[in-house]
């Protein structure tokens, strides 16, 4: 799934992995991480936080 978003300047993916969601990005040949977080956490809200970090 990817997040399109303004507030990131590439299109944010998610990988779930278990439990575990990935938010990630590509950019030219690397693949950039963002967050792992445990699944059930609440998507919005983690978005919401890494906003702040950027």
């Amino acid at each position: 799934m990817m997040i399109s978003t303004p507030d990131f300047p590439e299109e944010l993916r998610r990988l779930v992995v278990d439990r575990y969601v990935v938010l990630y990005f590509i950019r030219g040949d690397a693949i950039v991480v963002l967050d792992v977080f445990y699944g059930p956490s609440d998507l919005e809200r983690k978005l919401e936080q890494m906003k702040l970090r950027f």
